[in-house]
C-alpha cells in the first residue's frame, strides 16, 4: 500500500478535470466551425483563406451582373430586414422598386409607419 497526500489527490483530479474541460472545449469549437461555416477543423489560417476565397468568388460573379453599388445596397436590405418584424419585413419588401437603387426615403418609410 502506498500512502499518498491528499493534496496529490486533489491535484491529480485536477489535471483531469482540466484535460476533459480543455478536450470538450475543443470538441465545441470543432462543431461549430463545421456548423455555422461549413469547415472542418485544423489550421486556422487556411479555413479563413478558404471562407475569403468563397467570399471573393462571390463578388466576382455578382460584380460580372451589377455594380459594386448595388451589391452593396441588395446586401443591406437585406441584412435589415432580417432584423425586422415580419409586419416591417413585408411592407418594406412591398416599396422598394427593384430597377433603380433605394433612396433614403424609400428605406425610411417602412420604419416611420
Amino acid at each position: 500500500l502506498q500512502v499518498v497526500s491528499s493534496s496529490t489527490v486533489i491535484s491529480v483530479i485536477s489535471e483531469q478535470r482540466t484535460k476533459t474541460w480543455v478536450e470538450a472545449t475543443r470538441e465545441r469549437d470543432r462543431s461549430t466551425k463545421e456548423g455555422l461555416y461549413g469547415l472542418k477543423g485544423g489550421n486556422k489560417g487556411l479555413s479563413l483563406h478558404q471562407v475569403s476565397d468563397k467570399v471573393k468568388l462571390n463578388m466576382w460573379a455578382l460584380q460580372s451582373t451589377c455594380t459594386k453599388e448595388t451589391i452593396a445596397n441588395a446586401f443591406l436590405h437585406h441584412s435589415i430586414a432580417l432584423k425586422f418584424h415580419a409586419r416591417l419585413r413585408a411592407k418594406w419588401e412591398k416599396s422598394p422598386s427593384i430597377n433603380k437603387p433605394s433612396s433614403r426615403s424609400s428605406i425610411e418609410s417602412p420604419l416611420t409607419s
